[in-house]
């Protein structure tokens, strides 16, 4: 952090514009201008002492500078109903700009009072703007043009003189101020966007592309201001904040200021400094635009550094009007800023900075003064900014130079965490027709031999289960019995008992022949079917033995005479593919650049294979002719990421590298021989030869093999990658300008011109 309390603080502020506070004072009256100068300059000599680096310098014409501030202090005047200002002169000194006009005030009685008004113009960086703070340190009025006697007149003028000149400042100045319309914005380097891309140069050469902007925001450090008659110049110590975007304009701040105190939801005591002595600070916020419940985050910074954050609900509102506070003063710290972000996007609304003012300091110092002249501040300005290409050219309207070690950080940050994914159109990809030979097989590998058939099969007969129960009931039964003692005195056979007993076991006699007569036929037919089955076999064996030979014979006559077969495939392919870039680094002194390229998704894949073979094959022609078939695969494509390194090209506003192409291998599932052989395996049996699936591709070349082996390999190439600054933008109020960047060995450089 850096300190406030060094010797450029103990120099008092010449005029009363250096207060913040709705009473006019002036600590010492200045009357002469060198002495002002000195002042002036020994403030910014202790600015300049306390930047750490200077990363940018801006360089603006104090024409366009003048003329926007005399435009916005005479319509702001008109807007008040209260004052007109014409004849406005802004005039441009060694580091002061004076202010002189002739001052209309309409009294509500009727009467205009004419007075002379002037002051000075403070001037402060934050952001991206640069802030010019009017204040009217004197007022005189003219003879009154209405009817009065010289007391009254005399009485008028002293009564009235410093009571006009506070309303001026508060209708004028300060109301400028709190309606932003007193800034010149510019970015000391603005951001742009990273190009990347690719082709698929096996895919019809389809490409996808896509871009991504680069995102962050600048904080001021420390800034240094030189003022000249012609030409104001602004050092500044920057900081940088990546991926943090401007947020879209449909939600903007309309109104923002520091101020002492709120009061009904408005700032009290607009702030254009901070007193060393200050112990709270408030940093109110108009939002316009709303129209649905939001949340806004203050982050204050001190001297470039984040300190303090405050979340505030922000409602459905024409204008929401909200604040955040902040204790100041136990950081040591003269530059404060507060950046506006929308808390769910992430975006930046708005940023405003303030400063310390030393003049109670100043007077309560009890050391003398040692101030800097003019000179001795330019001479170690121009020393301290001597490596910037701008400093000796005097600006058509600005220049902008950027050192190239910042400008290298800055891109770094910004590209450290981007991810940019590009989708491909596989729509129209047309279909792909493939063709190679079926080369003769190796005859080394045919080996015929005699199928060796089973044993015949065992036609033992079952006669056990022909087995029949037998009725072995009992027929006897008792015809007298002892009445005494009911004992059986006389036995006898029952005859019915008997008939049917032996009836019944005539039936089961009867099934037990019938079933042995059976048995003994299926016995014969069984024997039958096993002798025809041996003949089957031992015939089939060596007809198979014969064919097999035969085509053995075939392949070894026909293995010098050209290839067996044309092989034709024919592959369409959809699915959704994105290509995606990441891990951005750039390396050295813009030399190079490092990323990772990864290809993902899938493909839906159908086609068709067909062999046409030569007839002069004979049978094995027949079998080959066969091999046709329709199939449908998918390719999954690994997640696997492509580390590769460029070498950096600069040109004009861009850096850029291109690539060499690579392959990315992956597979189809199933393949189209596996979904031929593996879903018909007869087509390979029929062939008589023992033929595998691994034995066919490896007869057939030409491109068309890797395909029917299921390889499938995408080649990728990659497009230029492309970081594109932004072009300068540079306004006066409603007059805008621009500018293209340049790169140089020095850093970035834009020249804004008519």
């Amino acid at each position: 952090m850096k300190g406030f309390c060094n010797r450029g603080f103990l120099v008092l502020m010449a005029v009363s514009w250096l207060s913040s506070c709705a009473t006019i004072k002036q600590f010492i009256p200045i009357t002469e201008e060198p002495q002002l100068e000195s002042q002036r300059a020994t403030v910014a000599m202790a600015s300049l002492d306390d930047l750490d680096e200077i990363d940018s310098y801006i360089k603006i014409d104090n024409d366009l500078l003048g003329l926007q501030i005399s435009e916005a202090l005479e319509a702001q005047a008109a807007l008040s109903g209260i004052f007109s200002l014409d004849r406005i002169k802004v005039r441009f000194a060694r580091q002061a700009i004076f202010l002189e006009a002739r001052l209309q005030i309409f009294n509500g009685e009727g009467n205009t009072i004419g007075a002379n008004i002037s002051g000075d113009v403070m001037l402060a960086f934050s952001g991206d703007r640069l802030i010019w703070l009017p204040r009217f340190d004197a007022l005189h009025i003219n003879p009154p043009g209405f009817r009065s006697t010289r007391a009254e007149a005399d009485e008028l003028t002293l009564a009235s003189e410093a009571q006009w000149l506070e309303k001026a400042n508060h209708e004028i100045a300060d109301a400028l101020i709190v309606l932003d319309r007193n800034v010149v914005r510019v970015s000391p380097l603005p951001l742009g966007h990273i190009e990347v891309g690719a082709e698929l140069t096996s895919l019809d050469g389809i490409a996808a592309s896509g871009s991504h902007m680069l995102g962050g925001v600048y904080t001021v450090a420390g800034s240094a201001i030189l003022v000249d008659p012609f030409t104001t110049s602004i050092a500044l110590d920057l900081g940088f904040v990546p991926n943090i975007s401007t947020c879209p304009s449909d939600v903007y701040v309309s109104r923002s200021t520091f101020a002492r105190e709120i009061q009904n939801r408005e700032p009290l005591g607009v702030s254009r400094f901070l007193e060393p002595d200050e112990s709270r600070s408030h940093f109110f916020t108009e939002i316009s635009g709303a129209t649905q419940s939001t949340s806004i985050v203050h982050i204050w910074f001190a001297d470039g550094q984040p300190v303090w954050l405050e979340e505030l609900a922000v409602e459905p509102s024409y204008r929401w009007r909200t604040w955040s506070s902040l204790s100041v003063e136990d950081i040591d710290a003269r530059h404060w800023e507060v950046i506006v972000v929308e808390k769910q996007t992430g975006c930046i609304l708005h940023s405003q900075t303030i400063r310390v003012n030393p003049a109670i300091a100043i007077m309560q110092s009890e050391s003398e003064p040692d101030f800097t002249t003019y000179t001795q501040y330019r001479d170690e300005f121009m020393a301290r900014t001597n490596s910037f290409s701008i400093q000796e050219q005097r600006p058509d309207i600005a220049f902008i130079e950027t050192r190239r070690e910042f400008v290298r950080q800055v891109l770094r940050d910004s590209l450290k965490d981007i991810r940019v994914v590009a989708n491909f159109d596989t729509r129209n990809i047309a279909v792909k027709r493939l063709s190679g030979v079926l080369n003769p097989f190796s005859s080394e590998d045919i080996a015929c031999q005699e199928q060796t058939c089973p044993p015949p099969r065992d036609c033992g007969a079952t006669f056990s289960r022909c087995i029949q129960k037998r009725d072995n009931r009992v027929c006897s039964q008792c015809l007298f019995r002892n009445p005494l003692n009911n004992r059986c005195v006389d036995e006898g056979n029952d005859p019915i008992c008997e008939a049917a007993r032996t009836a019944r076991n005539a039936v089961f006699e009867s099934r037990y022949q019938s079933c042995l007569a059976g048995e003994a036929e299926e016995l014969q037919a069984c024997q039958r079917l096993a002798d025809q089955e041996s003949q089957s076999c031992e015939l089939e064996a060596g007809a198979e033995l014969a064919a097999c030979e035969a085509a053995r014979q075939t392949v070894i006559e026909f293995a010098d005479s050209g290839p067996f077969a044309n092989v034709e495939l024919k592959l369409g392919t959809e699915g959704g593919l994105s290509i995606i870039f990441s891990g951005f680094e750039l390396e050295g002194d813009l030399e190079n650049i490092r990323l990772n390229i990864a290809l993902s998704g899938a493909l839906d894949l159908s086609g068709s294979v067909r062999f046409a073979p030569h007839q002069r094959l004979g049978p094995l022609a027949e079998c080959i002719n066969s091999w046709q078939k329709s199939f449908d695969a998918k390719v999954l494509l690994p997640y696997e990421a492509q580390s590769m390194i460029g070498s950096l090209e600069t040109t004009s506003g861009q850096i850029y590298s291109d690539w060499s192409g690579f392959v990315l291998a992956a597979a189809m599932n199933p393949s189209p021989l596996e979904a031929m052989f593996v879903e018909s395996p007869g087509l390979l049996a029929d062939c008589r030869i023992g033929l595998t699936v691994g034995e066919v591709v490896a007869a057939i070349s030409g491109e068309i093999r890797a395909y029917l082996a299921g390889e499938y390999s995408i080649e990728i190439q990659p497009q230029a990658s492309r970081v594109v600054m932004a072009d300068a933008t540079i306004s006066f109020g409603n007059r805008e300008f621009t500018a293209a960047p340049l790169f140089s060995a020095k850093g970035l450089t834009y020249v804004v011109e008519e």
